[in-house]
């Protein structure tokens, strides 16, 4: 097996560990109790995008929240016209947004 072939199985199997991991997490209570966090604070204002604070939460858990959102849920992901590539997915009254640009960034609202 060449080199390249070793190292592009590490990163498959490291990528496959991931998404079990997402899945996994999408299905725990922690995630439910996140969800509820991001829930209570998107019912007051827009968060998760800038200098909004999401109480409760630290920003690496928000993100983690969104990845595994967009992990599962991702076939449900919609395209919102805009100067960068933005994508939404509505999931229990949270409409979680994807703002590709030079970098990426999530954010949340209260979905419509």
């Amino acid at each position: 097996m060449s080199n390249t072939e070793k190292v592009t199985n590490i990163f498959v199997r490291k990528e496959a560990e991931k998404q079990r991991e997402l899945e996994s997490f999408f299905k725990s209570l922690e995630f439910e109790k996140m969800v509820k966090i991001i829930k209570e604070n998107v019912s007051r204002k827009e968060t998760g995008c800038g200098d909004d604070k999401v109480y409760g939460l630290f920003s690496q858990d928000f993100d983690h929240v969104c990845s595994a959102v967009y992990h599962v849920l991702g076939n449900n992901a919609k395209e919102v016209p805009s100067k960068f590539v933005d994508y939404v997915i509505d999931y229990r009254g949270i409409r979680f947004g994807l703002l590709i640009g030079q970098g990426a960034v999530y954010w949340a609202e209260k979905a419509d």
